[in-house]
């Protein structure tokens, strides 16, 4: 069955008024790169039909903006997202800001299953490796400080 293409705006929309589906989204931006790709990638977003797991992919209203993110941490109710290309946790939120899941990325043609142990392995690298990816930032940045000077 394919999936209507809409932006995430409108899947909110609609989700709040009652109408539950799941939506084919283009994403625009570089926060989940090199795994969902700006304006190539395509994503399906779900309403949240289980509980969500940390290296879930999902839709948040984080402070009234649209963020798909990875769960990094839940703490009770309160789940906090991270991009895959973020240096930084987003805020944490309630369980009610989590507005969709990620079930399928679209790429080429082709289609991932975003529950797949591929995608799950990815997702707790993401995670493991944030401070090595802060510290070879602090470093880049400290090189090309260093050479504006000079």
């Amino acid at each position: 069955m394919e999936n209507k293409k809409i932006s995430i705006a409108e899947w909110v929309r609609l989700s709040e008024s009652g109408i539950k589906f799941s939506a084919e989204i283009p994403l625009n931006g570089n926060s989940m790169l090199p795994f969902i790709r700006n304006k190539k990638d395509t994503v399906v977003i779900s309403p949240v039909a289980e509980n969500i797991k940390t290296g879930d992919i999902v839709l948040a209203d984080i402070c009234g903006t649209f963020v798909v993110h990875r769960v990094a941490k839940i703490n009770g109710n309160m789940f906090t997202t991270l991009g895959d290309n973020c240096l930084n946790y987003d805020t944490p939120v309630e369980r009610k800001n989590i507005l969709g899941i990620v079930t399928e990325i679209k790429r080429n043609g082709k289609t991932v299953s975003a529950d797949g142990l591929m995608v799950s392995l990815y997702g707790k690298g993401v995670k493991i490796f944030l401070p090595v990816r802060r510290l070879v930032h602090r470093v880049i940045s400290l090189f090309v400080n260093l050479k504006n000077k000079l």
